[in-house]
């Protein structure tokens, strides 16, 4: 009590030790701040990699969704390609019969009058080109009527298709040959000369006559009235 220096310095010894106190319990208190800030980051941190994990495992799962989509969409897309490419095939084909069927006799399946006149129209066209001979033979089933009448229609049909066969076999080419009315055909002959002309015809009506004998009965005498016209070079 009645030393002051003592005194003094017992206060300045007291206040040194509570410094030393304060600043410890700061420092502690800061590393426990620190500790916790870390650890509330490193959770932080933790939480952040879990949800973009998560984010990651739910893009690859929509990858793999959206790559079975593109497969089912691929084999679909095949499949209508290959029913549209079978559907366009098969219209194609249906055209082309239907083109033919448009050109084409029905009964001795010789190109019909249509087409028969266009080939020869080329033919023609071509003739007056090149300065080659042309030459046409028309003929027709004489008293035609009468075989109808007699023998009935559908002996006359096969009468008509013994001379689409006669044709045929005279020209090798029945795309030639057209039927131009009921009982009226056309034969072209380009490259050919009237004289050779002249000469299919007459073997032509020898043709018909002697296949008639053949595949008709023996009353029906089937004969055929030709003529022939002819563009010559010499014309041209």
């Amino acid at each position: 009590m009645n030393n002051l220096p003592a005194a003094y310095g017992a206060l300045q010894e007291f206040v040194a030790l509570t410094k030393k106190v304060d600043d410890n319990s700061f420092s502690h208190q800061t590393t426990e701040l620190k500790m916790k800030f870390d650890t509330t980051r490193i959770e932080s941190e933790n939480q952040r990699l879990i949800e973009n994990q998560n984010l990651k495992e739910q893009e690859l799962a929509l990858l793999e969704k959206n790559k079975s989509l593109q497969h089912i969409i691929l084999l679909l897309t095949g499949f209508i390609l290959t029913i549209v490419s079978i559907f366009a095939y098969k219209q194609v084909q249906r055209n082309r019969q239907l083109q033919v069927i448009a050109l084409t006799d029905y009964l001795t399946k010789l190109p019909n009058r249509r087409h028969i006149y266009a080939q020869a129209a080329q033919y023609f066209q071509q003739a007056l080109k090149q300065q080659s001979p042309f030459s046409v033979i028309i003929f027709d089933a004489d008293h035609f009527k009468k075989i109808n009448d007699n023998f009935g229609h559908e002996l006359g049909d096969r009468a008509l298709l013994t001379i689409a066969s006669a044709s045929q076999a005279l020209t090798g080419n029945k795309d030639l040959i057209g039927r131009i009315g009921g009982e009226e055909f056309l034969i072209l002959l380009p490259n050919t000369d009237a004289e050779r002309a002249c000469e299919l015809a007459h073997q032509l009506q020898a043709q018909i006559s002697r296949l008639g004998a053949e595949d008709l009965p023996a009353e029906l005498k089937l004969t055929v009235s030709a003529g022939v016209a002819h563009l010559s070079a010499a014309a041209q």
